[in-house]
């Protein structure tokens, strides 16, 4: 069994997800936990979601919808957050970037990055 330490979020929408310390079997490492969540089976969706996002950590969001063919990814990585993630210490998180995309008009496109951290694990299951 391995203890992990407090995760370390800012204070924000996210910190719900702060715990103290707590002990679990999963394995340490990102990679073996998003494992153990594809073995678990998931839809074609998010079993392409989550690997690409792990493999590209601030991936875009179009970039995720073009090369996961997804429709709009933030809705498949609510549903992986509420009701699969949180079991596996894990967490997608989406972040704005230091800089903003421009389109092609030359506006400002708020695309958002999104990234995969370990957080302490949900002791509840998912409603």
């Amino acid at each position: 069994m391995k203890t992990i330490e407090k995760a370390a979020l800012a204070d924000g929408p996210n910190s719900n997800l702060l715990a103290n310390n707590y002990t679990t079997d999963l394995p340490d490492s990102i990679n073996d936990r998003v494992q153990c969540v594809l073995d678990s089976g998931l839809s074609p969706q998010k079993g392409r979601l989550l690997p690409y996002i792990l493999n590209h950590p601030n991936a875009w969001t179009h970039q995720l919808a073009a090369n996961c063919a997804v429709g709009y990814p933030p809705n498949r990585i609510g549903e992986l957050n509420k009701e699969i993630l949180p079991q596996y210490g894990l967490h997608i998180l989406c972040h704005k970037p230091e800089q903003w995309l421009q389109n092609r008009y030359g506006d400002t496109s708020h695309v958002h990055q999104w990234r995969l951290i370990k957080v302490p694990v949900s002791r509840e299951k998912a409603a």
